[in-house]
């Protein structure tokens, strides 16, 4: 791992500050001029959560001029996000295309700002990042589903016996359930029992 990387990580976990501002030194001190900056992007997409504060004023970017940033380019930002995270590319690839698309392509304006914004968007406000790559989901009929929780059953049935049991967390649900699936021979069907699981658990209006 870069030793960038490590730095940025840090940086997320102990800044205090405006968030913006938090953001436009990442992005000055190791995106910017970067040799490999979407090696940094992924860090900064997959480490950015709660970092700073909002309520604090910001130094480098006015919150006027910020919010008229995001007004200008959210939507296509989004848009962009969308249909690289379905071309289904792998991990490295995927970043790489998407700080091409965003920082290089010409669609955005190459100004600091605009970029620091863009880069703090993309970290803070879209569901399908940080992105990971669907590998070989399984697809199953609905009959061959029924058939196969049929097969497990007695883990099934122990399983919601666990859910039912008003335990105090989900860390102590999932690991009663885990030692059940444990009983299972293959991840196939652990896989199963989980989904069995959780369908009951939704349709019995359980959380």
């Amino acid at each position: 791992m870069k030793s960038s990387v490590k730095k940025i990580q840090q940086i997320f976990e102990e800044a205090t500050g405006n968030t913006t501002d938090i953001y436009y030194s990442v992005y000055e001190e190791y995106f910017k001029n970067s040799k490999t900056p979407w090696i940094e992007l992924q860090v900064i997409i997959e480490y950015c959560k709660n970092v700073g504060s909002d309520d604090k004023n910001p130094q480098r970017i006015s919150e006027n001029k910020r919010q008229g940033l995001i007004r200008n380019y959210n939507n296509a930002l989004r848009e962009i996000v969308h249909m690289l995270v379905n071309e289904g590319l792998e991990l490295d690839s995927f970043y790489e295309k998407l700080y091409k698309t965003v920082f290089k392509s010409g669609i955005f304006p190459k100004e600091d700002d605009v970029q620091v914004v863009l880069l703090e968007l993309m970290a803070r406000n879209y569901h399908d990042l940080p992105y990971y790559p669907i590998h070989d989901p399984l697809v199953m009929t609905n009959e061959d589903f029924m058939n196969a929780v049929q097969a497990m059953l007695p883990q099934v049935r122990k399983g919601m016996s666990i859910v039912n049991r008003g335990l105090n967390s989900n860390t102590e649900v999932i690991s009663q359930l885990w030692n059940i699936a444990k009983e299972l021979d293959s991840d196939k069907e652990r896989v199963i029992f989980f989904s069995a699981i959780v369908g009951i658990a939704s349709r019995n209006g359980q959380h």
